[in-house]
């Protein structure tokens, strides 16, 4: 009776062992199955916030654009040509600019709205600003002939006067004038009428001694070889044994026709 009470009581112990392990595993087994849980509930929770973060610095949606009020125009320099200015309407802001060496587009406030004018500067426009001295403007010489571009004003950099072609260096005042030509070459305002030939002998021919570039209706500005006999001339027919050169070729014919 004594050894079943001690069997029992073995049963007993082994028992309450067992339900302590199980308890221990069933506790470690709860804790590693909580981990997941967390993580996946903390995850979405910060993916919402960010959105959310990004439409509070946009502003409230309200279907249209949010811009800061337009403000009254501005100008900094008054409409004033010599000084670099820039004129601020809203949010939008216009420099003064230099359309070319010599035109200024000037940004002005005309009735409260920004708006723009151009000025045709004396001196010369640099740096959005018309000058107020022709030495701060450099001169342009197109064909490098030493007399400045007709555009720019006199008193630039290049002195002297104004070239008429600053496209042809052989074309600027000063330059030898070819007559007849119909090329202005010394800048005077028109081509040189050229002097009338001369033609002694009236063969149509004009005296080699001639102006340049004077012609005739006949010889069309070759030069008789005698202005003295109208026989002799560049188109006269030649005669041979004569000891004459007739057509001015520098050449005698000595051919004779034999019986």
């Amino acid at each position: 009776m004594e050894e079943k009470n001690h069997t029992n009581a073995y049963l007993v112990a082994i028992v309450a062992i067992v339900a302590i392990i199980g308890l221990v595993v069933l506790y470690m087994y709860m804790g590693k199955a909580e981990q997941p849980t967390l993580v996946t509930i903390e995850q979405p929770a910060v993916a919402v916030e960010q959105p959310a973060a990004a439409e509070e610095q946009a502003g409230p949606v309200t279907g249209q654009p949010i811009l800061p009020p337009l403000k009254g125009c501005t100008d900094s320099d008054g409409d004033n040509p010599n000084v670099y200015g820039i004129v601020r309407f809203g949010t939008s802001s216009y420099n003064d600019t230099c359309i070319d060496k010599l035109k200024l587009g000037e940004y002005i406030c005309l009735n409260g709205v920004a708006s723009g004018k151009q000025y045709t500067c004396q001196y010369g426009c640099l740096g959005g600003v018309c000058q107020s001295s022709p030495t701060l403007l450099k001169c342009a010489d197109g064909d490098f002939d030493t007399y400045r571009n007709p555009a720019f004003p006199a008193g630039c950099t290049m002195s002297g006067t104004a070239d008429c072609n600053d496209g042809n260096a052989a074309v600027h005042p000063g330059a030898t004038e070819i007559c007849g030509n119909g090329v202005d070459e010394d800048c005077s305002g028109a081509d040189l009428a050229c002097a009338p030939c001369t033609d002694a002998d009236g063969d149509g021919f004009q005296n080699p001694n001639s102006p340049a570039g004077c012609t005739l209706t006949i010889g069309y500005g070759l030069s008789d070889c005698n202005d003295a006999n109208a026989a002799i001339n560049p188109w006269a027919a030649e005669i041979c044994g004569n000891s004459v050169d007739e057509n001015c070729d520098n050449y005698l014919c000595t051919q004779t026709n034999s019986s």
